[in-house]
Formats: C-alpha cells, structure tokens, sequence
C-alpha cells in the first residue's frame, strides 16, 4: 500500500522516476507474495523505462530484480545475465549494502550456473563490503549466503568455518539467527557427518518458527524434513517418524506439493532403514510419479508465467528461448529425456514410413563414482561437462548427444548403418580415453562402455530401442568396460 502511495503522489508532483522507483518496490512485493509474473513484469518495464531515460540506479535495480525472478522460473543463464549487467550499472558511489546486495545477487547466480570459484570471490568482495561498513545483519546475510554456497559446492569444511563465524559473530552482538541461517549451519554439520550437532541446531530452528507462531509456511515445512533426515541418519527412527508427520502435515495444510515431494521419498528411506523394503520400493514409486508430475506442473507454470510477464513480441522470444531450456540438462547443457522421448519417435516414424536406418547408443561413464568420492561432488559436475563437449565433437547432425541422468548418456543417429554408428562409437570413446583430464583428475582416466543397437521389426518403438541398447551396455561393462557392443542382426 505505501509503494502504490508513493506511485500515486510521485505522478501528481511530475517525478517519473519516482514513480518508476515505487513500482520496483511494489514489484519486489509481488514477488515476495507469490506474484512471480506481476513482479517480472514491473521489474521488465522499470528496466525498459530506465534503459530509454538514462537512469543508472533504476537500471542497475530493474535487473537485480530481474536477475530474482529468472531465478524463481528457473531461467539460470538468464539469471546471471541480468546480475552481471546489475552490477555493471551500478554506480561506483553506491551504498555499501547495495553493492552487497549486486554482488550476492551475482555470486548466487554464477553457483546455479556452477561457477564455484568465481561465486566464492564474489561472495569475499561482498563480506569485505559488509565489515568495512560495520552493518552486522549485513554481515550476517553475507556469511550466511556464502556458507550456503559452500554448501551447494560440496565444500563442506569450508562451510562449516563461514558458518562457524557467522554463529560468533551473531552470539558476539546478541544477534538471534533467521531460521534460514540456522538451515546452513544444520547443511554443513550434515554435509560432515556431524548428526547429533545438526539435530540440535535443527531443534533450535523449529522452536523458534513454530514456537510463537504456529506457522506452516514452506520454510518451515522444509526444516522439518532436514530435522527428519538428520534423526535419520542418526539412528533415531522414532523421532524421525514422528517429525515427519509434522512435515506431511505442514505440508498439507499449506498445499506444499515440493515438501511433500521429498517427504514421500524420506518417508521411503525410513521404511528401507527398518527392512521393509517392499513398503520402501512401493513408496518410492508414489514419490517418483508426483516428482515427475510436479515437474511438468512446474515447466507449465513456468511458461505461463513468462507469458504473463512479457507479453510481447520479445515474450515470445522469451517462451521459446524456455522451452529450448526445459528440453536441455541444465548441468551439461545437452538435450535430456524429454527431447530424446520426442526426437526418437519422430526418427522412428521416418524409419518405419521410409526405410532411412536409425541407430542409438546408450554410454555410461566407468567408474564414475571413483571421480566423485576422490575429487567432490563439483569436480564430478566439471567433468560430466567435458565429457558432453566431447560427445558434442564426436556427433554430426543430425546426430546429437543428450544426458539421459547421472553418468549416463545417449547418442541418437539418424540416417546411421549399424556400422556407421559403432564407428562413431569408436571415434567417441577414443576421444573421451585420450582427453586432457589432468587438470581436474591428475592421472585419473576418464573411459566409458556403449550399448550400440539400431531400428528393426523387432526394434520398431522406443522402448524395445532403448532397451537393446541397454542390454548391450550391460555386455560391455562385462566384457572389461572401455568397448562398445552392438546387436549382431
């Protein structure tokens, strides 16, 4: 109410600025609220306006706030094109806490993009900001945000020292931490195996969310389903079990569909934990079908909600540029199953209707779980990049890579003889064994087995087709790995 005032009287006195000022606020509201494409949408006509006028604060702040809702739809690049020209437009004289708040803005971007090291110096220039200025929520929200980045990266002893210094210096100025601070400390003592300590800081958060308000919001549900998974792993089955019904029960009453999600699949890990197996594997099937249901209700939303927030010409660029994004693995960029379940049967029908050969390759990274327990998590991450750049080299259209989940991938070929495609195969798997991995890995080499099969009456729909080439797969891994096997006939 008070920033559609200020809009209000900005206006009567004349104060374009003013007004474009107000609505940003009003904007950053809607956000906050829910209202991701009514938030879009203002930030995306202050930008327009501010980029026509010259205003420089505007324009650094439009794109802060547009940085925040590509963030929300899950639009990454977008993310951090916007932080980095925020940035870019801010003036050198700028307040300390808005110059904190651009480079957090874009450390979080460059994380969700997987540029780790570049987020961390971002994240140092952001917490040298903070301290010089003496501003110890400042300083606070830096620690905090910079821990959970640590987190994300799979450093988790580094984590675990930021937040350490976040909880010194919030105990030093009698500072009671958010709950959100309070989840970071509680990822790092997880992500180190320090259960009983995460427990008690876990307990801490939710006395202090439920306590005076009895609340369900999504945060809370969320630290209730990390408290259930560290009662977990500590062996405490009870209290485990009893926390999660707190959480299903949050979550119904605040129609939590994403908590929910995880819930079901902790829900599963417990019932394993205790040897019921067969309630744990039925279990894991409810979980899986409402993941992948709530995924396709999100890609929907997304799209709707784009439209919403530019409808325009240029919105039409951008709904086509998303929906280029959701058929693509965010990590390696590569197409993922979605394209693959489409291109696949659209290759299929040409085979059937005009006779033109189609062959696939299913190829699963060697000993792949070797590279993240020796390495991290992140390396792991850099390496699955690499090794999309090289199927990427390997393939020509309209041949194409696509990442099918985990170390696994899949090579499709039309217009590709059997011959043709363990050829390519071989061109593929030399390229990956001779690649230059030492910077990431030392001495570590990088190989991969294939399961090469192509369309035939017995082959005719996609799912015979996949499932040839995972037989053949399997044959390779044991036949010593590093080799490709294919169907005789």
């Amino acid at each position: 109410m008070e920033a559609t005032e200020a809009d209000h009287r900005a206006n009567l006195i004349g104060r374009q600025d003013l007004a474009m000022r107000a609505q940003l606020v009003r904007g950053y509201a809607h956000d906050r609220l829910g209202g991701v494409s009514s938030g879009g949408r203002i930030a995306h006509e202050v930008n327009r306006w501010a980029a026509e006028h010259g205003h420089q604060a505007l324009l650094a702040r439009s794109h802060l706030q547009l940085s925040w809702f590509f963030n929300m739809i899950g639009d990454t690049p977008a993310q951090l094109e916007h932080a980095l020209r925020g940035l870019e437009c801010l003036d050198e004289h700028a307040p300390a806490r808005i110059r904190a708040d651009h480079l957090q803005a874009l450390a979080g971007a460059l994380i969700t993009n997987g540029s780790y090291a570049e987020a961390g110096s971002r994240f140092q220039m952001a917490e040298d900001l903070a301290t010089r200025s003496g501003d110890v929520h400042l300083q606070i929200k830096v620690l905090n945000n910079r821990a959970f980045g640590e987190v994300v990266a799979g450093n988790a002893q580094a984590a675990m020292d930021i937040a350490d210094r976040m909880l010194a210096l919030a105990a030093m100025h009698d500072v009671p931490l958010e709950i959100t601070a309070l989840d970071t400390v509680a990822s790092a003592q997880m992500a180190l195996g320090r259960y009983f300590e995460a427990e008690q800081t876990l307990l801490r958060a939710v006395e202090r969310s439920f306590g005076s308000r009895g609340t369900n919001g999504e945060p809370e549900a969320q630290i209730l389903l990390t408290l259930a998974e560290t009662q977990r792993l500590l062996g405490a089955i009870g209290r485990a079990r009893a926390t999660l019904a707190r959480c299903m029960s949050a979550c119904e009453e605040g129609g939590l569909a994403g908590v929910r999600v995880g819930a079901l699949r902790e829900q599963a890990e417990l019932l394993a934990m205790e040897g019921n197996y067969r309630a744990a594997y039925e279990l894991h099937k409810v979980f899986h079908a409402e993941s992948e249901a709530l995924r396709s209700v999100e890609r929907d939303a997304r799209t709707r909600t784009l439209q919403a927030a530019f409808e325009t010409d240029e919105a039409r660029r951008e709904s086509l540029r998303f929906r280029e994004m959701s058929l693509r693995d965010p990590l390696t960029g590569l197409y993922n199953r979605r394209f693959v379940d489409e291109e696949v049967d659209a290759a299929l029908r040409d085979w059937a209707i005009g006779g033109s050969p189609l062959s696939i390759a299913l190829l699963d990274l060697d000993h792949f779980k070797k590279v993240n327990d020796a390495f991290s998590h992140a390396v792991g991450d850099a390496v699955l990049k690499q090794v999309a750049e090289v199927l990427t080299r390997a393939m020509n259209e309209p041949a194409f890579a696509a990442r099918m989940g985990g170390e696994e991938f899949l090579l499709v070929m039309p217009h590709t003889s059997r011959e043709q495609a363990i050829s390519r195969c071989e061109v593929a798997r030399l390229l990956l064994r001779s690649h230059d991995w030492s910077t990431l890995i030392g001495d570590f080499l990088v190989t991969a087995s294939f399961g090469v099969t192509f369309a035939s009456s017995s082959r005719s729909n996609r799912s015979a087709l996949l499932a040839a080439a995972d037989r053949n797969l399997y044959a390779a891994k044991r036949a010593g790995r590093d080799r490709a096997v294919s169907d005789l006939i």
